[in-house]
């Protein structure tokens, strides 16, 4: 019994340092979306959309991208979005400009560039940086390179996500209003 007790001691010695190594226990992640619109943002767009291409250039993915000081980026894998950003745009941009009832003839094919979908620590501010172009027959029309800073309170990562969901508000208005002018094209 006295073999079997010595070699059970440096087991146990060795166990719990490795407990001790192992840090603190598992966080889990946060997912955050860019909400609901209010019921008075939604209104039918002038023409049915029709997503394109959205391509995404930000190098943001699903975790929250924050600049730090200096240029260097990081990814936040505690905090992160339900999709990655042009999903989460594409579903903003639906959810607040329905299709128009009963429209079924022309429609509007949608693409996006995101170039920035970000957080800048230093500043406090959300960041979102686009480019949108439609095409509905033979008419052709697109944005400027559009960005959006929205400042935010706090390092909260709720707050964070408040701010983008205003800068990806203002971007669907962008979208209803680049709509708007192709529809008065067409007539």
């Amino acid at each position: 019994m006295k073999p079997m007790r010595l070699l059970m001691l440096p087991m146990l010695v060795l166990g719990l340092g490795g407990c001790m190594l192992m840090g603190p226990s598992y966080t889990e992640p946060v997912d955050f979306d860019l909400g609901v619109p209010a019921a008075e943002a939604v209104k039918p767009a002038a023409l049915p959309i029709r997503f394109g291409v959205f391509r995404n250039l930000s190098g943001s993915n699903r975790g929250f991208l924050v600049r730090e000081s200096g240029d260097r980026l990081s990814s936040d894998e505690y905090n992160r979005w339900l999709l990655s950003p042009e999903l989460l745009l594409q579903r903003r941009i639906r959810t607040e400009l329905p299709d128009p009832a009963g429209e079924m003839g022309k429609s509007v094919r949608l693409n996006a560039t995101i170039y920035r979908f970000e957080f800048d620590r230093a500043r406090h501010t959300a960041v979102l940086s686009v480019e949108f172009s439609g095409k509905a027959g033979d008419v052709t029309e697109r944005t400027s390179q559009l960005t959006y800073e929205t400042p935010y309170e706090g390092d909260a990562p709720e707050a964070a996500a408040k701010a983008m969901a205003v800068n990806a508000e203002k971007a669907a208005q962008a979208v209803r209003e680049l709509i708007a002018s192709l529809s008065k094209k067409l007539k």
